[in-house]
């Protein structure tokens, strides 16, 4: 059984502590420092299987000493199945390290950025029952939790198993919750406290940068004829990732494909959902997280596709979006707008459009009213009472960050016409 509980940043600094007498960690880490990284929980995963979860009760001291128990179960749904707050409670942790980056920016400093996961392995409740001499029930829970730190697009940086135990003395009002978030706070506290944690949150390298793959000039022609609507459709496909879906935008015949880098992250291959249901593996041949973008290689010929054309991405130009936003089942979704802004933001440089933009629309297709592929659809900014402004990564950084070329077909001419014969001499 694998559950898996996904925190809110935003609302951790809403959750609240109930304050009991538990024995908290006395060595904890300093505040982050101005040259650090931030660190965000991406989730903790209760991992757990037969015997990994138990709790056992013992009338006394003596007895759990000699492990005589009075009373023990194994697997507590109940556990499992109102663990809820726990996620919040690292978040709020590393908020309280100022570790979460709050400076309301709207893209995540992804360079400066790093994840944390946590698998909890094992998890045993040791209680002892209160007598009339002590009417305190005192607890040994004990963890054991794989802790993972990770760039910001999942490269794993560092894993360590941490296993811990603690006493802690309740009284009835306290919950097993609050004997978790203790012990969980240990945990932290020292995977943060590791040497090599530290190392990576201090270091100033950008971890996702890569390096390796093979950045020959590749070489694609575009097309004479821009098509029509339909065509355009067709050259954007559905990437189907184990974590969910995105979109991309083919963009030679012979399947090469480009989408964002954030959509494929660490894996090396994807599947792609063609227009007409076909499904292709596709190899990511290329990534470049600076830009988020990402070439990917289909083994497929004579297919439709889009390419950057001679239209300036202009305030004001009239553009489409096509994508396939939230479902599987509503690929090649058009959606229309125009060009609002040229951004600059965080070193990278994104087109602005009010067109429609919503979660797996990602990787898609920003195509001008006669075809041309102005930009790769990366982002849209959430908020309440916001609506239409979306970002792409304007098309010349395909060429800037992937290495791909797009060269003019020759001029179509006609063939030459046969040139009259001459007429013969009369004879003398």
């Amino acid at each position: 059984m694998k559950v898996s509980l996904y925190p809110s940043v935003f609302c951790m600094v809403c959750f609240i502590l109930v304050t009991h007498s538990i024995g908290y960690a006395q060595n904890a880490p300093e505040k982050r420092k101005n040259n650090e990284k931030y660190v965000t929980a991406d989730a903790i995963f209760f991992n757990l299987h037969e015997g990994d979860i138990t709790e056992t009760y013992y009338k006394s001291e003596t007895l759990r000493k000699k492990d005589r128990s009075s009373k023990s179960t194994k697997n507590d749904e109940d556990i499992i199945q109102q663990s809820d707050g726990i996620a919040s409670y690292l978040q709020e942790l590393l908020f309280e390290l100022e570790y979460i980056d709050t400076t309301g920016r709207f893209f995540p400093d992804y360079k400066n950025s790093l994840h944390l996961t946590m698998a909890v392995e094992e998890l045993h409740f040791r209680h002892i029952k209160p007598s009339r001499k002590s009417p305190i029930l005192r607890t040994y829970v004990e963890m054991v939790a794989d802790f993972s730190l990770n760039s910001y697009y999942g490269k794993e940086l560092y894993k360590n198993q941490l296993a811990k135990e603690v006493v802690i003395e309740t009284n009835k009002e306290t919950t097993w919750r609050d004997q978790m978030r203790s012990l969980i706070k240990e945990l932290l506290y020292e995977f943060m406290l590791d040497n090599n944690v530290q190392s990576r949150t201090e270091s100033s390298e950008y971890f996702d940068k890569e390096s390796g793959q093979d950045n020959t000039v590749i070489r694609l022609s575009t097309s004479n004829t821009k098509g029509q609507m339909q065509e355009w459709r067709e050259a954007v496909v559905t990437v189907l990732t184990k974590d969910g879906h995105g979109s991309g935008c083919v963009i030679s015949q012979d399947g090469y494909m480009v989408t964002n880098y954030h959509v494929v992250q660490q894996e090396p291959t994807v599947r792609v959902k063609l227009h007409d249901g076909r499904v292709f593996d596709g190899t990511v041949l290329r990534k470049a997280p600076e830009s988020d973008l990402a070439l990917i290689k289909l083994e497929a010929k004579g297919l439709s596709f889009v390419t950057p054309g001679i239209t300036k991405s202009e305030l004001g130009l009239e553009v489409y979006t096509i994508g396939t936003p939230g479902d599987t089942l509503l690929t090649q979704t058009v959606s229309k707008g125009i060009i609002s802004s040229r951004r600059s933001l965080d070193d990278s440089e994104y087109l602005q459009t009010d067109a429609l933009i919503n979660p797996g629309n990602s990787g898609g297709a920003l195509l001008s009213t006669n075809g041309d592929l102005v930009g790769v659809v990366s982002a849209k900014y959430h908020g309440y009472g916001i609506e239409g402004i979306g970002f792409a990564v304007p098309s010349e950084k395909i060429t800037e960050y992937l290495n791909v070329v797009f060269e003019k077909p020759a001029p179509l001419t006609p063939p030459p016409s046969k040139a009259d014969p001459k007429p013969k001499k009369k004879g003398k």
